[in-house]
């Protein structure tokens, strides 16, 4: 089970809802599970100038390592707006991850960390 905070502001929240965003959240993030500590979820009621009134939906994923990954989405309903949020949240933290872990292979495997094979490749390249 995922460590989630929802809090709602201008919008009435209910049982239902919290459950729907924590199932979402779960779907949509399973993938990497394991690399998040913890996941905030704001909702809230945006007022419109005709009356009406759009939902806001943000997803901040902290991840282990203690960076944050953001989204968010404005929607007439609810559901498609935590929806989106909750798939682009998902979205973003695989690109993080990924990038992170390709950013340790680079380091790994860069010329300084090798020693003696960057005298190989300058020798194969005729540099010597």
């Amino acid at each position: 089970m995922m460590n989630v905070h929802i809090r709602f502001s201008e919008v009435s929240s209910s049982l239902v809802e919290n459950e729907f965003i924590q199932r979402r959240l779960e779907y949509a993030l399973s993938a990497n599970q394991a690399e998040i500590a913890r996941v905030d979820v704001w909702i809230l009621g945006i007022e419109r100038a005709d009356g009406g009134q759009l939902k806001f939906c943000k997803v901040n994923a902290i991840l282990s390592d203690g960076k944050m990954v953001s989204s968010d989405s404005t929607e007439n309903d609810l559901h498609i707006a935590i929806h989106r949020a909750a798939d682009r949240a998902g979205w973003e933290v695989a690109r993080s991850i990924g990038r992170q872990r390709r950013e340790k292979v680079n380091r790994a495997y860069s010329p300084a960390q090798r020693g003696s094979a960057s005298r190989e490749s300058e020798y194969l390249t005729g540099a010597v």
